[in-house]
């Protein structure tokens, strides 16, 4: 499960399996998976190896957790919904425990990244990689060697990973520069307009859209669809469709799902203790 009663329907969580993440720039797909990440941590004690350069420095990664984690801002602006220095260190060791950021010193190929999600593997026991985004790895196609017969390769070696280690492999990939429909907005997203070509999809088990409809006539909108247009084992995972009803609320940096937030447990877990 993935803690969001709407977003099961359309996909759950899976070893074994690599997922593409996808959708226009800046409109919440990192941050969609985060939140998600955030509640399987915390449920069911995940662990997570994160290779995200774009979040750096590793202080910013953090905060982006630890203020979804709380609802409130790690930011002394925000003087009516700022968290105090106890509870910031309290949310610092759960990210701590169970978030892993994986950044390579001398280079960041793919085999760099696997070297470090493999010891991550052994010593911590993580249970997802995620590679944020596709373009920030190094890539190394051999002489002559097509875009798309690479990106196969590359892939399949997702792939084999994820079976090897048992663990369910996020990777998130920009879509193509976006057109706009006769009303001006964006076209949604698409499995075939992944920058880099449909082999992407092609080789994925599972690839999910995050949408913000109506940022081209509104920035200021904050409505957002979510949804899972390949679900390879649909039994087992999920039926392709949308999940409508959600909007992102800056003030708790957190998804909402008609109105509901499903950190309410985690909320009510926290002021007890």
């Amino acid at each position: 499960t993935t803690y969001v009663k709407q977003i099961d329907h359309a996909w759950t969580w899976r070893n074994g399996e690599v997922n593409i993440w996808t959708g226009y720039q800046n409109e919440g797909k990192s941050m969609f998976l985060n939140q998600l990440s955030c509640l399987k941590a915390y449920h069911d004690s995940w662990k997570f190896g994160v290779f995200s350069p774009e979040n750096m420095p590793m202080n910013d990664y953090f905060n982006d957790i630890i203020e979804m984690y709380i609802g409130m801002s790690a930011d002394p602006y925000y003087k009516n919904n700022y968290m105090s220095i106890k509870v910031y260190r309290k949310a610092m060791a759960f990210v701590r425990k169970h978030f892993f950021l994986i950044y390579p010193k001398k280079d960041f190929t793919l085999d760099n990244i696997f070297s470090r999600a493999k010891f991550l593997v052994k010593t911590k026991g993580i249970r997802s990689l995620i590679i944020d985004p596709y373009n920030t790895v190094q890539h190394k196609m051999t002489k002559g060697e097509r875009e798309d017969l690479y990106i196969s390769r590359f892939m399949s070696e997702l792939k084999r990973f994820a079976l090897d280690y048992n663990i369910s492999i996020h990777l998130v990939a920009h879509q193509v520069t976006p057109t706009k429909d006769e009303s001006g907005r964006y076209i949604k997203p698409d499995v075939n307009r992944i920058k880099g070509g449909g082999t992407f999809s092609d080789k994925a088990d599972n690839v999910m859209f995050i949408w913000r409809p109506n940022r081209a006539l509104d920035f200021s909108d904050t409505s957002v669809i979510f949804g899972s247009q390949k679900i390879k084992k649909q039994k087992l995972v999920g039926m392709p469709q949308e999940i409508h009803g959600i909007h992102f609320d800056v003030k708790t940096q957190r998804y909402m799902f008609n109105n509901y937030t499903p950190f309410t447990q985690i909320d009510e877990q926290r002021s007890k203790s």
